[in-house]
């Protein structure tokens, strides 16, 4: 077995590092846990354990500070929105990250394309690729795309950093969320985020232009949530993935990824899934034992 250790210093967890460490671990393979040391502010300090004969690894990672919110209606910090869009949560588009790390653009994701939005952009469609399922199996459609952006105006669920998202969408000020909303309320928000009959185009009418919605769109914000499995406040112990990973273990120690079946690489150009577990410690104390 040999032991990669690759420290980087004074990086933040952002997508561009994921996106690097995925494509250097992603043929690496699974061996006994090592400890991976202390990191020092906030430093990420990665351990890959690669056995000659196995295609697929562990990935390590370990981050200063605790991922507040992992349910996308809630994320709204930029480190864990980073985090879950690289390993969990698809949304309508994505950031596409070249290499040494640097944004190379936005690109469609669980859309077949970027918006089509009015000459003025305050209306923007996107058409939703079929095939793509949550981790239990059950499709995604507009359907759920929707239901998730209905969920941003619960107030159980508000983060104050996505507040210009809320007031960007022209849904009544009065909308409660799905949880409350009377028949005349869900009806107001569904003209203002319509979804097709056939449930597979969603349009999104704003309250001021937006030429740059589609990076808007790219927020975990805007990813699926089924109805049936929303659990409120504590859907953030357990959203449902989209992405090739899906949650394990977390409970006020190491949050443990475990590969997702019902993703499929076919479905998804931004991300991969060579390795059988991501380990992600917090603070000072690095992972020994699988939970």
């Amino acid at each position: 077995m040999v032991v990669r250790r690759t420290p980087l210093r004074s990086l933040v967890l952002t997508g561009a590092t994921l996106g690097v460490l995925l494509g250097v671990a992603a043929c690496t393979g699974p061996g006994p846990l090592a400890r991976t040391g202390d990191a020092r502010g906030d430093d990420l300090m990665v351990v890959v354990q690669t056995p000659p004969d196995e295609p697929q690894g562990v990935y390590y990672l370990q981050h200063q500070r605790v991922f507040v919110h992992l349910d996308p209606q809630r994320d709204a910090d930029a480190d864990t929105q980073a985090f879950a869009r690289t390993f969990l949560q698809r949304s309508l588009a994505g950031l596409q990250y070249a290499v040494p790390g640097n944004v190379a653009g936005v690109v469609p994701d669980l859309a077949l394309a970027l918006g089509r939005h009015d000459p003025r952009s305050t209306t923007w469609t996107y058409t939703l690729r079929r095939g793509v399922r949550f981790e239990d199996g059950s499709p995604v459609t507009a359907r759920e795309v929707r239901y998730g952006v209905s969920r941003l105006f619960a107030p159980s669920l508000r983060s104050r950093g996505l507040e210009p998202v809320r007031a960007l969408l022209a849904v009544p000020r009065d909308y409660p969320g799905p949880y409350t909303a009377n028949a005349a309320q869900r009806a107001a928000f569904e003209r203002a985020v319509e979804v097709s009959p056939d449930g597979m185009t969603v349009t999104f009418h704003l309250r001021r232009p937006a030429p740059d919605f589609d990076r808007i769109a790219a927020l975990p914000a805007f990813g699926p949530v089924p109805a049936t499995k929303d659990t409120a406040i504590r859907y953030d112990a357990h959203p449902l993935s989209t992405g090739p990973y899906v949650v394990s273990y977390s409970n006020r120690g190491p949050l443990v990824l475990i590969r997702n079946f019902a993703w499929t690489a076919a479905s998804d150009r931004l991300r991969r899934a060579g390795a059988t577990h991501v380990i992600v410690a917090f603070g000072n104390d690095g992972p020994s034992v699988l939970p």
